[in-house]
């Protein structure tokens, strides 16, 4: 090697050291910012985003009435909600929402003569 491919060589290293670190900076702020962008949501933004949720909620429990909090959960994050499951299940008792009961018919049940 020449001395002019190893200074080229050296600066060639010295630039990819630069991005690495450039690209993991920026790796890391955007967890940071998304912090931020939730945290810059006003009150009443919050208050309309969780009138929402608890309609939906309310709509698909009444249209499927036999799944529980943690399906609910799932049909809402296919939706695209972001909320975690602990929310929705808060959300879910507050709303009082419960699985419905199966009935039994009562005339399955009477003896024979």
């Amino acid at each position: 090697m020449d001395i002019s491919e190893t200074k080229r060589l050296r600066a060639l290293e010295e630039e990819n050291a630069k991005l690495k670190k450039l690209l993991a900076e920026q790796l890391l702020g955007v967890p940071a910012l998304r912090g931020l962008l939730c945290k810059m949501i006003g009150p009443a933004a919050r208050r309309a985003a969780v009138a929402y949720l608890r309609g939906r909620l309310r709509d698909l429990a009444y249209d499927r009435r036999r799944f529980g909090y943690c399906r609910l959960f799932v049909l809402l994050r296919r939706e695209g909600e972001p909320s975690g499951i602990n929310r929705i299940y808060r959300i879910y008792r507050e709303e009082g929402l419960s699985v419905r009961k199966r009935r039994l018919a009562a005339n399955l049940w009477r003896p024979v003569p």
